[in-house]
């Protein structure tokens, strides 16, 4: 449970820059979609409190009460800036993200174009030379041929790598491109509310004269 605390502590001074007006970073933005990635799955807290011994049940009261303070404070950002998480919008952050890859692609995809136009004429010619060129003008047509066959495939390849380093990167951020601020605080509610329930429980056992 520590790195859930921890990691809804890092996330308070995110929301926060929402509230006040400001951008996010890409770094700031997929932070919340990790956390929420994360523990989006309740179970794992819930089989977390029932694997824990009694014997550490007053660790386990200790973690509730931080987890609890960590979703308070969240929780309180929200409601003094609902209409802001409302309006969030990852996307841009996204594609501002990507655009310097994507640049680069569209910058290659452009140069290997030429090279393949500049290229295309002399493809053409030399799948029958001597209808285009003297006897002793083809070896040098060959020559330029290859010389030119070599460039606009090493400027093919480049683009494809290029291409492939952006859709990579492209699919590996999907996740915030769908990112929607509604289910991250419906995560915080809800480990709110189990936290609340389980220091409820705790303090209950305690009550009863049980070890905690």
């Amino acid at each position: 449970m520590e790195y859930l605390i921890s990691d809804l502590r890092s996330s308070i001074p995110i929301l926060q820059k929402i509230v006040e007006g400001q951008t996010l970073s890409f770094d700031e933005a997929w932070s919340l979609v990790t956390i929420y990635k994360r523990y989006r799955n309740s179970s794992a807290f819930v089989d977390y409190v029932e694997d824990t011994p009694k014997s550490e049940y007053a660790k386990l009261h200790r973690d509730a009460a931080a987890l609890t303070k960590e979703t308070s404070a969240i929780l309180h950002i929200y409601y003094d800036g609902k209409e802001l998480f409302k309006s969030f919008d990852p996307k841009p952050i996204y594609n501002e993200h990507l655009k310097p890859s994507y640049s680069a692609y569209l910058q290659a995809k452009e140069v290997s174009v030429k090279a393949y136009d500049d290229f295309k004429p002399i493809q053409n010619n030399m799948d029958f030379p001597e209808l285009h060129y003297s006897q002793d003008e083809i070896p040098h047509m060959w020559k330029i041929y290859n010389e030119k066959k070599e460039y606009s495939d090493k400027c093919s390849n480049r683009t494809k790598e290029l291409f492939e380093v952006y859709d990579r990167e492209r699919r590996r951020t999907a996740g915030l491109f769908n990112f929607k601020m509604s289910a991250f605080i419906m995560l915080v509610y809800s480990l709110d509310e189990m936290g609340k329930a389980l220091l409820a429980d705790l303090n209950d056992i305690a009550g009863r004269g049980d070890n905690v």
